[in-house]
């Protein structure tokens, strides 16, 4: 009989070799989706770094806001319990397009929210509108801070499913996506960029990178000319007792590669020379000066590559800091 010692470090050993899990395209995808992203909020809750610090901030938050409160017991809504994973994704790369959809897996009482919602609309139409989209609901939300003539579309596809846009079409879409009369269909360079990433990481994000240079980061020609070098980007997350990264900037050719990553290098060489300027006026720099100086890129043929680790105490440091 196999010892019970030798049985589990055979166990870990199988799972460390087993490949990564492959990324899937969520079925709400928007068609013309050129960056996405996924955020893993059970396993980042789960993480032993935000279970030590992050869990009691958020609830002293919600503490602190009755009235925030009052809503998510209204609608029978805990955001420590009922939300597994957020996915946003965006036809270009602009912090400011409206074609960006926000989709909430979890769980969601939809009666709850419903009868929420009514109320809201009676008492302030103002600020909320209720449509009817064949037999679903569409909640139109306008706010001051969205914008004098634009609104914030909400629709609850089930009791598992929220999705949320400046695009009223993308939440309708997300309605017939949920009863199989359309299915979701991105390009087929943005389900190979899906599929590298690994579903298992706290967070990932892929984009093409053909908006990049289009985007609000092109903020000189210098910059421009520098994003215009890339193809695609991947980046990773995974948070345990610490915070592990990695992006991956998938270039033209190994020379735009090497280019880039001198650039960014360069790049972290003077944020960090600036913040060493300033740290003795704000104490909590001093912290992130040691977490630039972890970071470099590196070049793997037409890729550029930039990692990082960093240590749970690292960001506790950060957190008590005066």
């Amino acid at each position: 009989m196999l010892h019970p010692h030798r049985s589990s470090l055979a166990l870990v050993a199988l799972i460390l070799a087993l490949p990564a899990r492959a990324a899937e395209p969520d079925p709400y995808l928007p068609d013309d989706a050129e960056v996405v992203m996924t955020l893993n909020i059970r396993q980042l809750l789960d993480a032993p770094l935000l279970r030590k610090e992050g869990v009691a901030a958020i609830k002293n938050y919600l503490a602190s806001k009755p009235e925030v409160q009052k809503v998510l017991d209204d609608i029978g809504f805990d955001p420590l319990k009922d939300v597994a994973s957020v996915t946003a994704a965006s036809s270009s790369a602009s912090s400011k397009s409206e074609k960006a959809i926000l989709i909430l897996h979890g769980r969601f009482d939809v009666a709850k929210v419903q009868a929420k919602a009514d109320q809201v609309a009676r008492d302030m139409g103002t600020y909320l509108k209720v449509h009817k989209v064949g037999d679903a609901t569409l909640y139109e939300v306008r706010e001051k801070s969205l914008g004098e003539n634009e609104s914030m579309f909400v629709g609850l596809v089930d009791g598992t499913t929220l999705v949320a846009s400046g695009a009223r079409e993308y939440v309708v879409d997300a309605f017939a996506r949920g009863t199989g009369k359309k299915a979701s269909n991105p390009k087929q360079a943005v389900k190979d960029l899906i599929a590298k990433a690994d579903a298992s990481q706290t967070y990932w994000m892929v984009a093409q990178g053909s908006p990049l240079a289009k985007s609000e980061l092109a903020i000189d020609d210098k910059t421009r000319k520098s994003l215009e070098k890339i193809e695609a980007v991947t980046a990773n997350v995974h948070v345990t007792d610490s915070v592990k990264a990695e992006l991956m900037v998938l270039t033209k050719g190994a020379t735009d590669a090497k280019e880039l990553a001198d650039d960014v290098n360069d790049g972290l060489t003077q944020a960090k020379g600036i913040l060493s300027l300033v740290v003795g006026e704000h104490g909590k720099l001093t912290p992130l000066i040691e977490f630039l100086g972890t970071m470099k890129a590196t070049v793997a043929g037409n890729n550029v590559v930039l990692k990082t680790d960093l240590p749970g105490a690292l960001l506790e440091k950060v957190f008590k800091t005066p």
